[in-house]
């Protein structure tokens, strides 16, 4: 899937959060959507990435897209 073809609802950018305050913004970000939305996660932190990656499903959420690109990394989760 090309991220380009990816229309998504809203990003939040978690690079700066510590600790488990990724997991937080991503959980009142996903809050805010509607079932079938899709989330855009930037975080700069491939641990991070999988923490929140395992988050999401975990919730039952559907991780559409991983992209890495250098130290930037973006999730694309569509809420279920």
């Amino acid at each position: 899937m090309n991220t380009e073809s990816i229309i998504y609802a809203y990003g939040v950018n978690v690079c700066d959060l510590k600790r488990s305050m990724p997991m937080v913004a991503v959980g009142q970000s996903l809050n805010t959507l509607l079932s079938g939305d899709v989330l855009r996660i930037n975080t700069c932190s491939q641990k991070a990435a999988s923490m929140l990656s395992d988050y999401c499903s975990s919730v039952g959420h559907t991780l559409l897209q991983h992209v890495e690109i250098d130290n930037d990394v973006t999730l694309y989760v569509r809420k279920n």
